[in-house]
């Protein structure tokens, strides 16, 4: 058993086109989880990923039907909007964290 987890996690970890996401907020409230691992190389493929994962409710806080991104949807990669500096389909470093913030945050 403990070699199976040995293998399971190094798996997990060294994954070559695996990333992290951390959601706030609105964002939290529908994955159930602050932070994951996402099988995507780049910011577009996380979010497809997260919007297979948990369905239309996320698909809809997310994604604007006219305009892909809501407006207000944040994606940031070491503080870089990605999202806003159309870097969307930029591959990303495997174990890169994307921060993710929906358009409803408060203050």
């Amino acid at each position: 058993l403990i070699g199976v987890y040995t293998i399971i996690y190094h798996f997990r970890v060294e994954r070559k086109d695996a990333m992290r996401i951390r959601m706030y907020s609105l964002v939290r409230s529908v994955t159930g989880a602050g932070e994951m691992e996402v099988p995507a190389g780049t910011p577009r493929e996380a979010l497809k990923w997260l919007a297979d994962r948990y369905g239309e409710e996320f698909h809809a806080m997310i994604y604007d039907p006219a305009h892909g991104l809501r407006p207000g949807v944040q994606l940031l990669c070491r503080g870089r909007n990605v999202s806003a500096a159309g870097q969307m389909d930029t591959p990303l470093d495997p174990g890169e964290t994307l921060d993710l913030f929906s358009g409803i945050e408060g203050g």
